[in-house]
């Protein structure tokens, strides 16, 4: 923290980090100032001081919706870290068949889905997969932004977006609509969208366990006693034959001992451990 930050500021920031477990980098307490002053003056306190006051007191505990929208990073597009999907395409998916034989179940959760991109790549691609087609299979999506969740549950997106969707696929699940492709209702009804605030565990979901889950580009943004514990939690969700996926740049390196890296050739993926723990040498982030 700079010695020079307002007081006001500085509280402001301990509180977003409180909330939603973002810690907000030096280079944004520019915005944070600027924003704060807006939002002051537009919910009508004469300070910055003041506003901030009424945040810690709870006194507008409705402004929260407002504000976690501004300061939580909802950047992403469709096959964003396309190694990944290609690899839960080629490896994870028919493992996961295999093994779930009789139930013929599969159970994802998309950690910190921001407006659906990820979630809804995840449902094409298992859309597409003919051996999954007398299976059920279904994707929790969550996020801590309310105003991200509405806008997933819309499924319309603008072409950066979807510029890296294959264009055959994009043909088959999106609609033009002027300046916006819909995402077609086939592949919303399989996704599952709720509001799930990952800096406050334990968390409540539909199932007790799930088969994958993504938790990508989230633990980049919380701090190593907070990444421990929705590691954690994460790991009492995950079925002991299922793959976790972080964000490229991203590893449980001296974070956790309970899951074990998985070399899978493109990228990384962790499971519960087989054995007893190694010391572990993929502190390296692996290429976006």
């Amino acid at each position: 923290m700079t010695a020079h930050l307002d007081p006001s500021l500085q509280k402001l920031v301990t509180l977003i980090r409180e909330r939603t477990g973002n810690v907000i980098p030096q280079s944004r307490y520019p915005f944070l100032e600027e924003m704060a002053q807006r939002r002051a003056q537009g919910k009508g306190f004469s300070s910055v001081q003041d506003y901030v006051s009424a945040l810690e007191s709870g006194a507008v505990r409705a402004e929260w919706e407002s504000l976690i929208p501004l300061v939580t990073i909802k950047e992403s597009y469709f096959f964003r870290a396309p190694q990944q999907f290609e690899t839960i395409r080629r490896e994870i998916l028919p493992q996961l068949l295999q093994g779930r034989a009789q139930s013929r179940q599969i159970r994802i959760w998309s950690a910190a889905c921001a407006r659906g991109e990820e979630p809804a790549t995840l449902a094409i691609l298992l859309q597409e997969e003919k051996a999954l087609a007398g299976l059920s299979w279904s994707i929790v999506a969550t996020d801590v932004d309310e105003e991200a969740l509405s806008g997933a549950r819309l499924g319309l997106y603008g072409d950066r977006a979807v510029a890296q969707v294959p264009p055959e696929l994009l043909g088959r699940y999106f609609n033009r609509r002027g300046k916006l492709f819909e995402l077609s209702p086939e592949i919303r009804s399989r996704i599952h969208y709720r509001s799930l605030n990952l800096a406050h565990p334990p968390f409540e979901l539909p199932y007790p366990e799930y088969d994958l889950i993504l938790l990508r580009n989230v633990l980049i943004y919380f701090r190593r006693p907070l990444q421990r514990r929705v590691v954690s939690q994460v790991g009492q969700l995950l079925s002991r034959d299922g793959y976790l996926f972080l964000g490229a740049s991203e590893t449980l390196w001296q974070i956790q001992d309970e899951l074990e890296a998985v070399d899978l050739g493109s990228c990384f993926s962790y499971r519960h451990r087989q054995g007893p723990p190694v010391p572990s040498v993929l502190s390296q982030p692996q290429p976006a």
